[in-house]
């Protein structure tokens, strides 16, 4: 985010969803704060992430000291406060200086303004001054409370005192930053471009977006305030119905539902829709979807509408219709990705890079991949980050994404998380020696995936790790420690001819290989204990196998007597 936006996004937000922060953004805010001036370098803080137990703790001594006192009203707020907010960090002073308590300052303002740059709202707790006396807490300096502000208590835009009332010896200059600075329009003749349709009530919002997709490389055009009337007639309906518009960014909110200068746009807009010359994303701001239903209603009514065609006919009911969420909370980025992927597929973003985001947290000195956004076919996953060997990729970092194929992993890798390729792709992965756990569900709907190699150090294969890999062949685990073969980890693998599981193969649980329609040979120790009738179900071709109490061949299952 453009920093001046940062600055004037920033809020101490009271209400929070209950929605976890990320441990990446965390650090993220910290590392903000230990890059906070200092003087003579002193750095004279300490952070500590406080858990639920110990938050619910400070907020109850901060009762106790708090009582009979008469600002134990706004200590009681603050401790209500502390108590539901997703994440807590005690700033803790090392130094006792003045110019240290002016240090820890700049540190904890860093840390606010990092978290408004990371789409968090975030609050100064001050009232933890009231914990001083009590030895545990001597050193606390505040607290930051950080979370996903809560769309339905809104922002409130505290006064500010006039620049020429603070300042004594400068004439505040005429030269104001205007959103022109960050934002240009589009060479409309030479390059499809995006038209941004808003109710000025909902400013911060757009601007926000705007800033954040022109860094993306989407060309866009909104009106920066023009007034409504002869100029606007003249200009913004123009652009919307000019040749290179190919997307029509529709921010919905109850302020534009009663515009008729959005109304007018929205439907030159369906015009060329019919026409198959546009395409219109529906974005509504806030989490209540009534709205998107009201404006349905009124555009339905409007007896210019009926001229053209119906509305329902192009989009479906509200209920059906494909549109994206946007916070109140202009700082709030979750959305942008599903636009630059739309306009992604529209070739209104040219340029592949933007794809190409890593993002990591460090823990215990090793990396750890959180997200991966790319658009390449192959992905070669790099050794280290910042100094800190990449040990594991998270839970669903690559989770369908349609267009890689190809995946190198490198040898420090020793964990690959839930649903990490689930439903991609994938053709063609290495998995380096190193590998020691591969989570649930990591390769489900790798419809592509013909081959692959287990490393011998896994124990255990994870429920549903293959299932619905319609391509894979064989399996060959002969060389691993695998004890454990969890629930579905074959079932619908219907291409598989070929599985030889260890010797070390203890327990397997049911729907093992069911729905494995070409499955011929298998090999599997008999004393193999878990099996059950379905463990082979709609597996017709599969030759005599006799494990536990069970004898399976040709798709029949008879039970031992």
């Amino acid at each position: 985010m453009i920093f001046d936006d940062v600055l004037t996004n920033r809020r101490s937000i009271r209400h929070f969803l209950p929605k976890s922060v990320s441990e990446r953004d965390v650090c993220l805010v910290i590392k903000a704060a230990i890059l906070s001036p200092s003087p003579k370098n002193r750095q004279p803080w300490k952070f500590s992430v406080l858990t639920e137990e110990e938050k619910n703790k400070a907020a109850a001594e901060m009762r106790l000291e708090s009582k009979d006192k008469c600002d134990s009203g706004s200590v009681e707020a603050t401790a209500a406060i502390l108590e539901s907010a997703p994440v807590a960090i005690a700033v803790k002073a090392t130094e006792n200086g003045y110019s240290d308590t002016l240090s820890l300052g700049a540190a904890m303002y860093a840390m606010c303004l990092k978290a408004t740059d990371l789409g968090l709202g975030s609050l100064w707790i001050g009232d933890s001054d009231v914990l001083k006396g009590r030895s545990e807490y001597a050193d606390w300096a505040g607290v930051i409370l950080l979370g996903y502000p809560d769309p339905h208590y809104p922002l409130s835009n505290m006064p500010r005192n006039k620049f020429a009332d603070v300042v004594d010896n400068l004439v505040e200059s005429e030269v104001t930053l205007v959103e022109e600075d960050h934002i240009s329009d589009p060479e409309l003749s030479k390059a499809e471009f995006v038209f941004v349709s808003y109710s000025h009530a909902q400013s911060d919002c757009v601007k926000a977006d705007a800033i954040e997709l022109k860094k993306l490389g989407i060309p866009l055009w909104y009106d920066k305030g023009i007034i409504c009337g002869e100029r606007w007639n003249d200009k913004a309906l123009s652009i919307v119905k000019h040749d290179n518009c190919k997307v029509f960014l529709w921010y919905i909110t109850d302020e534009s539902i009663q515009s008729n200068a959005v109304y007018k746009e929205v439907r030159a807009a369906l015009r060329k829709m019919k026409k198959r010359k546009i395409n219109i994303i529906p974005i509504v701001i806030g989490e209540n979807v009534t709205s998107l239903t009201h404006y349905y209603d009124i555009l339905l009514k409007k007896k210019m509408f009926f001229k053209y065609f119906r509305y329902k006919k192009y989009f479906g009911t509200a209920e059906k219709v494909v549109y994206l969420k946007r916070n109140t909370y202009p700082a709030i980025k979750w959305h942008l990705e599903d636009i630059l992927a739309k306009c992604f597929a529209l070739n209104i973003v040219k340029d592949d890079s933007v794809y190409d985001v890593i993002r990591h947290v460090i823990k215990d000195n090793n990396a750890i991949i959180t997200s991966y956004q790319t658009r390449a076919e192959k992905v070669e996953i790099p050794n280290a980050i910042m100094g800190c060997p990449v040990t594991e990729i998270a839970e669903g970092v690559f989770r369908e994404n349609q267009f890689i194929k190809k995946v190198i992993l490198p040898n420090s890798i020793r964990k690959l998380g839930s649903g990490a390729f689930l439903g991609t792709n994938l053709m063609e992965i290495n998995l380096p020696e190193s590998v020691e756990e591969i989570e649930t569900a990591c390769f489900r709907d790798c419809e592509s995936l013909e081959s692959i190699e287990l490393p011998p150090k896994i124990t255990y294969l994870s429920e549903a790790l293959f299932r619905g890999c319609k391509s894979l062949k064989r399996i060959d685990a002969s060389n691993t420690k695998v004890v454990e073969m969890k629930e579905a980890v074959f079932c619908g693998c219907s291409s598989l001819e070929i599985a030889i599981l260890p010797n070390s193969l203890t327990k397997m649980t049911d729907g093992g290989f069911a729905c494995c329609e070409n499955l011929t040979t298998l090999s599997i120790p008999s004393a193999t204990t878990g099996v059950d009738e379905k463990s082979f179900n709609d597996s017709p071709r599969l030759e005599r196998v006799e494990i536990g109490g069970y004898i399976f061949e040709k798709g029949v299952c008879i039970k031992k007597p």
